[in-house]
């Protein structure tokens, strides 16, 4: 779909749908944030100064969240308006549009290749190669991570129902998207389900990871291993 005519007021839409739950799109943004950079502290310890990239990057939001720790970062996107806004709130990020088809970066470009809820954007037809490019533009060793809403979560339904741009979007489960990884030749190293509750702090945080494994958090996640010789295995 078109996301440009939602880019200049993206946050605003989002926190529209999650308004019945009393917080805001930056708490969950944060957390998804976090996860990323706790795989690459504990995937990618011995490398320094790792290259992401953030397929399907949007206005920039958790970029924004990710770019000083990582210098090497990276944002892709189709939305030609939404990477406008994104180098607007990121005058000092890399942004680079695609056609939507194969990414426009050689293979093995990047250590660490992510996508935040966007899989249910695209047609469930073209799951397979959407994750086969995120494995190529991963170097041998490197890790992919994605990020997908989770279907049995009732408030997550309600937030996608109440958001236009997801009006089309095609949710897919936490046994979906491990199965779409190992398809692609990833050997997954990381799964849990997160964002089980509304609040900040120590807390939550200590109980979010010990409820790691119950189908019944906002979101789910998948990190996935490429090969060390580069090819499936």
């Amino acid at each position: 779909m078109d996301f440009d005519p939602y880019s200049p007021g993206y946050a605003g839409h989002v926190n529209d749908a999650l308004a019945f739950s009393g917080t805001e799109q930056e708490l969950y943004l944060r957390a998804k944030a976090e996860q990323i950079a706790r795989l690459a502290r504990e995937q990618l310890g011995s490398v320094r100064n790792p290259a992401l990239l953030d397929v399907g990057c949007g206005v920039g939001l958790i970029h924004a969240m990710l770019r000083e720790r990582y210098p090497g970062l990276v944002g892709v996107d189709v939305a030609a308006g939404a990477l406008r806004e994104a180098r607007r709130r990121e005058p000092g990020g890399r942004f680079v549009r695609y056609g939507g088809q194969g990414l426009p970066f050689d293979r093995g470009a990047f250590d660490l290749t992510y996508a935040v809820n966007v899989l249910h954007h695209v047609a469930p037809a073209a799951w397979p190669a959407f994750a086969a490019e995120l494995a190529r533009v991963t170097r041998a060793g490197g890790l992919v991570v994605v990020f997908e809403h989770n279907p049995w979560n009732p408030l997550t339904r309600i937030v996608v129902n109440r958001c236009e741009f997801d009006e089309h979007a095609v949710l897919l489960g936490h046994g979906k998207l491990r199965a779409l990884l190992a398809e692609s030749g990833l050997r997954e190293c990381d799964h849990r389900h997160i964002l089980f509750f509304p609040w900040a702090g120590s807390l939550w945080a200590a109980l979010e990871r010990a409820l790691g494994w119950l189908p019944l958090g906002a979101q789910h996640l998948v990190a996935a291993r490429k090969h060390e010789s580069g090819t499936p295995g």
